[in-house]
């Protein structure tokens, strides 16, 4: 069953979303909250994430690579060499990740897997579903 199942009786799914635009910002945190049954914190730059990701242990994190201030691939690196996040899943999601250069940066930094925008909600959450199932290779710091 995917991640759209029922939260009955269990502790909703701990998401944090990072993206600068509002608008793709909040249209994703409301399908996660909506379908998913997602308990969703948001940030709009890598700092913020960096912080949020701290205070609350989020069970994947979803991340914008190109914003402002500290952009997707700078956060990860931190979150990856932090022992307190250094296992949380993590999605980036970007408009360049066709280039080959940019998917590679992403994966160095130690993102688990890579969206390309315009990503629709749907493909997300099973892009989140992927990363929470997968025996992942845990990242060295």
């Amino acid at each position: 069953m995917g991640p759209e199942r029922a939260q009955v009786g269990r502790t909703p799914l701990r998401v944090l979303l990072v993206e600068d635009h509002e608008d793709i910002r909040e249209g994703f945190a409301t399908y996660l909250r909506m379908v998913a049954g997602a308990d969703v914190a948001t940030a709009t730059n890598g700092l913020e994430a960096i912080d949020q990701a701290r205070l609350l242990l989020p069970e994947v994190i979803v991340m914008d690579l190109a914003m402002p201030g500290m952009g997707g691939v700078e956060a990860m690196r931190v979150l990856r060499a932090d022992h307190r996040t250094r296992f949380i899943p993590a999605i980036a999601m970007s408009a360049h990740v066709v280039d080959p250069r940019e998917a590679a940066r992403a994966r160095a930094a130690g993102f688990d897997r890579l969206c390309r925008k315009p990503c629709f909600p749907s493909d997300l959450l099973v892009a989140i579903d992927d990363v929470l199932h997968a025996n992942a290779f845990p990242h060295a710091g």
